[in-house]
């Protein structure tokens, strides 16, 4: 019975997860833009992120700038937005790889770069991997990186996948450091 109950209550976590991925996607929150330090909000994220206990067998590896990169953005709405890449990143490795992440930026742009040494992503679901409800994973929702490029969006910018020559994917991010105009 024991095991039955555990059983259930992993369904139940299952499906929960399910329907708020699905709500956050349905309805996405309005971002609450304000001028935050990219940067730091990144390092914060990667902090949290590295300790989860899934995690801990990851190796993250930073390339961020020291000095602050003053963007307008929504730091919930994107910290969510990069937790779903890292969380593929992890999924791609097994767990046991290397995530390099790389910022920089120019006056106008902050662009960072999540970078994973998994399988990569094959050339004909390449195209599909921001579709809402498509993922090649047997418990995914599909809904992590829809979630991600509708954020990406709601702050004027723009995500995109690539495989690197060494194996691995890369996702790159670039917002517009700046308030829309009318904002």
């Amino acid at each position: 019975a024991a095991m039955l109950i555990g059983y259930i209550e992993e369904e139940i976590q299952r499906i929960n997860s399910l329907i708020e991925d699905f709500l956050s996607f349905a309805k996405p929150a309005k971002p609450s833009f304000r001028i935050i330090d990219a940067n730091q909000m990144l390092n914060g994220c990667l902090d949290r992120f590295g300790r989860l206990k899934t995690a801990e067998h990851m190796e993250f590896r930073r390339a961020i700038p020291e000095e602050s990169c003053l963007s307008y953005l929504d730091p919930d709405l994107f910290r969510r937005a990069i937790d779903n890449i890292l969380k593929n990143a992890m999924e791609a490795t097994q767990g046991r790889g290397v995530i390099n992440i790389d910022a920089s930026s120019t006056d106008e742009t902050w662009r960072l770069e999540i970078s994973d040494d998994g399988d990569g992503i094959s050339e004909h679901v390449m195209d599909k991997i921001f579709d809402p409800f498509f993922t090649t994973r047997s418990k995914g929702t599909g809904l992590g990186l829809a979630y991600t490029a509708q954020v990406i969006s709601a702050h004027r910018g723009k995500i995109t996948a690539a495989n690197k020559p060494t194996g691995g994917a890369v996702f790159c991010i670039e917002i517009p450091r700046e308030p829309a105009m009318g904002e």
